[in-house]
């Protein structure tokens, strides 16, 4: 088998709402997992059980859109199960709640952005740590000239 063979298609980028997106139903199917599975449940079984999660999914209900904006989460769903992160079911008739389910590729593109954002905010965190550090020692440079 060739690497060619291997490579999976480019599937387009993700935009910032579609990110936040899958890190939010990534965040509830993990609660989600975690109830189902009990207090005595370690965290890997929690994660290989997500892919098996129903996500109830209604943009009114979890967000509080509705017209324009809701469409706007409709269409985000839409491109991430086309892009195979995640697979739509239809709930009830009515239409207003379906379900959403993350494939095992969408799961690992959710846990590489959490760990991309929890490292950036580390990482601004120590930014912040070091401005407020470089703050105090030019003040105590400043003693120091008196």
């Amino acid at each position: 088998m060739t690497q060619e063979q291997i490579t999976e298609p480019y599937r387009g980028r993700l935009s910032e709402f579609q990110k936040e997106l899958l890190l939010f139903l990534s965040d509830r199917a993990k609660k989600m997992s975690s109830k189902q599975l009990g207090l005595n449940s370690t965290r890997e079984q929690i994660e290989n059980n997500i892919t098996y999660i129903l996500i109830p999914y209604s943009p009114s209900l979890l967000f509080g859109v509705t017209g324009n904006e809701g469409k706007k989460y409709s269409k985000a769903i839409r491109s991430l199960e086309q892009k195979g992160y995640l697979i739509r079911h239809k709930g009830s008739n009515n239409g207003f709640t379906s379900y959403v389910q993350f494939t095992v590729d969408g799961l690992m593109i959710a846990q590489t952005w959490k760990s991309y954002s929890d490292a950036a905010e580390d990482n601004q965190d120590e930014d912040e740590d070091n401005e407020l550090d470089d703050f105090f020692s030019d003040d105590e440079d400043d003693e120091d000239d008196s």
